[in-house]
């Protein structure tokens, strides 16, 4: 089976990184897409892949029900029993579609065959439990039935490879991405057979190779669109369809200043028409069209527009500085100097030997979105400066950064040759995999001239001291490029409220901290708070006029991620990450049926992949449309206040005051321990007992009742859990918490004495501190009389 993936050989693409809106590079493709086609032999195992997908349909549809029953914090809220009913329907649905029969299939194995009736009885094992289960121990349930999907989803006999997609930095492998082949494979069974992923957009989250890199940094996302499949099935490709595929070769004309004279006299072991790394030599005349293929027009200069770009095009203002600079003339009066601006390192106080002085001059300049329209602003720095720069030429040196201003002390130059291909009449594949065949001319149809010279002695010298290529094969595949037909605007609205900490033995106090919301090559940060054990922002961050080249049903299906950091300072004021969170967006597409996503718990991960702590934030790209500008616009839902956009008040919490009543009696069960207390958290307060001063007489607290007044949320899935922490005062006054204990839900204790017929609840079993300690406590809420009812 010939196939587009696998590779046997790649390519690498390498344009001008960019700096984001604040710390984050990106790759500035905009509307030039690189396309990478490969072809590959390998066995055809589609019957088996076919099978694979169907149940890793069923597996993604369970597992994601699972994740938003997770999300139900509150047993008691309505919307469990319904998510459980729709969890229990889907899962129905899906087991009763067939498997793709694979007895009769010529190649098939008896563990082919076995498994099949294994996979088949284990669906119509998960349609009667599902029919029969109750709404008891759901999360375990499922956790039970996806277990048993992943044991049947093994399957030893693929021999397709996994698609490898290597970031490259100076010829160093420094990140990767691995896609699972049968997520990508085409079928011709229809889309449920074919790969969740085949001909889709998707998010890759890049990785460092084991043991290289830092834990708590990703390398980079990455979105990608990939199809793998027979090429007899890829005459309809719907990727070619998308935008305008351009194909073309590429050389680079090389030359060098010899003698104040631009040629080839100086170029020494440089090839005249080289790669853009100067160690191949491609002259134009050596190229031919693969077959398939004709040449549409002559050799023209390309420059490179990755050097035209605006550096500032994602920056709302920009601070610019210069230096003015002067001297000492004979007379000792301060002139103009020769050279206007310097870097070298100046005294603030002036001394009657100082010969020069120099004054600092700042000024911000900011961005008038004003005066371009959506796609002139975007656009604008893709265009060629064909007045300043004809000739295409771009200076500097190899390993270094080309520019297209000549300076006095450049020695080097080249520019870009394009030479571009078109298909030829209709075939029954893609053109675009007709291209395996070799641009260059083979070595034996070189002139024998070549191989003539190699018998000389002089030739053989020469050959001794020639420095070896760092790569001896043959650029075979040209550039292949899609520019998309049309761009596409969204906003973004992000909207946080706060984070909570999950850590339990540290007591910790987030100095300084912020969020920094990062989507695509944009990212913008939320205000600073000074001090804050749960840090509460209730700010709504707008990303406006985003551009993406991509179908508005692939966006909603699969749009990019949305990545959440939790940044703080640290005792020397340097920012620190503290975790990082990443989700899909809700995308909506028309307004017509709008509304907020409400907030949600998302977890904020540290090192290893382990949950340090949650935050609650949810987030909505809208398509810009004609019918947006004319309707309300979601922007005027968003409130403005003290300088920033807070949350929207429909899906804003709504708290009251509440009091909490705790009766703490003591500790048992603990060893090891000097003066113990404990410590009560709820939100930013905090109550103590005293420290027990003799822990091995008398195990009890010094005083039983502790009572204070908190503002806590009317919605249960938005309040936060009353957190009780025992901590011990060790030698030299050093605190350490030695035991912890959670009460996510306290809805169950809440009483309101005033009213008549009171009768008070029976309080539940309350849980045990985590590993080492158990507390002696009864608790109970009550109404303060000042409450809003």
């Amino acid at each position: 089976m010939v196939t587009q993936g696998g590779p046997q050989r790649g390519r690498h693409f390498s344009p001008t990184v960019s700096v984001s809106g604040n710390i984050y590079y990106y790759v500035p493709w905009y509307n030039t897409k690189p396309v990478v086609a490969v072809t590959s032999n390998w066995e055809d195992v589609s019957f088996r892949i076919n099978c694979l997908n169907v149940l890793q349909v069923t597996r993604d549809h369970l597992k994601a029900n699972l994740d938003t029953l997770k999300s139900i914090r509150n047993p008691r809220d309505p919307d469990v029993l319904s998510q459980w009913e729709k969890l229990r329907q889907e899962l129905m649905e899906d087991c009763k579609t067939p498997l793709p029969d694979v007895k009769d299939h010529p190649k098939a194995t008896n563990l082919d065959k076995q498994k099949w009736e294994l996979r088949s009885l284990l669906l119509q094992e998960l349609a009667q439990k599902a029919q029969k289960a109750e709404p008891k121990d759901m999360v375990a349930t499922v956790e039970d039935w996806l277990q048993c999907l992943d044991v049947v989803l093994t399957e030893p006999q693929v021999s397709l490879p996994d698609v490898m997609i290597w970031l490259m930095a100076k010829d160093q492998r420094v990140a990767y991405a691995r896609v699972p082949a049968h997520r990508v494979l085409f079928s011709q069974a229809g889309p449920l057979h074919s790969g969740s992923f085949c001909g889709k957009i998707q998010t890759l989250v890049l990785q460092y190779p084991e043991g290289e890199g830092p834990k708590n940094m990703v390398p980079g996302h990455l979105r990608v669109c990939m199809w793998l499949g027979n090429v007899t099935d890829s005459k309809n490709l719907q990727l070619l369809h998308d935008g305008d595929m351009v194909v073309y070769a590429e050389t680079y004309e090389n030359e060098a200043k010899y003698k104040d004279q631009w040629g080839q006299q100086g170029l020494k072991r440089c090839p005249n028409f080289s790669d853009v790394m100067g160690r191949k030599a491609l002259p134009k005349t050596d190229f031919r069209e693969p077959p398939g293929w004709h040449w549409q027009d002559d050799w023209i200069v390309e420059p490179q527009k990755r050097l035209l770009l605006d550096i500032d095009i994602n920056k709302s203002q920009v601070l610019e500085e210069v230096y003015e600079n002067e001297e000492r003339n004979a007379r000792g009066a301060w002139v103009p100097a020769a050279i206007p601006n310097t870097d070298v390192v100046w005294s603030s106080v002036e001394k009657t030997y100082h010969s020069h002085r120099r004054r600092h001059w700042l000024r911000v300049r900011f961005r008038d979105h004003g005066e371009l329209d959506l796609e002139e602003e975007t656009l604008s720095f893709l265009q060629l400066d064909q007045a300043k720069e004809k000739d295409g030429w771009e200076y500097g040196t190899f390993g270094s950064k080309f520019h297209l201003n000549p300076h006095p002390q450049s020695r080097f130059r080249r520019r870009c040759w394009h030479r571009r291909l078109a298909p030829d009449a209709d075939k029954d594949i893609a053109p675009i995999f007709l291209l395996e065949g070799s641009l260059i001319l083979d070595l034996q149809d070189r002139p024998k001239k070549e191989e003539e010279n190699k018998g000389w002695p002089w030739a053989q010298l020469k050959e001794t001291w020639k420095p070896k290529p760092g790569d001896t094969r043959q650029p075979d595949l040209p550039f292949i490029y899609c520019v998309p037909n049309k761009p596409h605007y969204y906003q973004l609205f992000c909207y946080i409220y706060q984070v909570r900490n999950s850590v339990p033995n540290q007591i910790l106090t987030f100095q300084g901290a912020f969020i920094r919301v990062v989507f695509l090559h944009h990212s913008q940060c939320t205000q600073a708070l000074v001090s804050s054990a749960v840090p509460t922002w209730a700010q709504t961050l707008i990303f406006q006029h985003l551009l993406l080249y991509e179908d508005p049903q692939d966006t909603k299906e699969g749009p990019p991620l949305v990545v959440m950091e939790l940044w703080q300072h640290d005792s020397l004021g340097k920012e620190v990450l503290w975790g990082r969170s990443m989700w899909p967006p809700v995308v909506s597409l028309d307004l017509q049926n709008w509304i907020l996503p409400p907030l949600r718990w998302h977890p904020l991960v540290k090192e290893l992949g382990e949950e340090e702590g949650q935050i609650l934030a949810s987030c909505e790209m809208i398509l810009e449309t004609e019918n947006l500008k004319e309707k309300h616009p979601p922007i005027l839902n968003v409130p403005w206040k003290n300088g920033i956009y807070t949350l929207p008040k429909s899906i804003q919490p709504t708290l009251r005051k509440m009091a909490i009543e705790i009766l703490a009696w003591g500790l048992r069960n603990m060893t090891k321990v000097h003066y113990p207390q404990l410590v009560v958290e709820f939100g930013e307060q905090s109550l103590s007992t005293k420290p027990i001063s003799d822990y091995q007489k008398n195990p009890n607290f010094p005083e039983s009742v502790l009572f204070f007044t908190v503002l806590m949320p009317t919605e249960a899935v938005y309040a936060l859990p009353l957190v009780m922490k025992v901590v011990d005062t060790q030698d030299f006054g050093q605190k350490k918490v030695v035991g912890r204990a959670n009460v996510d839900i306290l809805q169950p204790y809440f009483c309101d004495p005033w009213v008549q017929s009171y009768i008070p609840r029976q309080v539940p079993t309350f849980p045990l501190l985590r590993s080492i300690t158990t507390l002696s406590t009864q608790r109970s809420l009550r109404r303060s009389n000042n409450a809003a009812t």
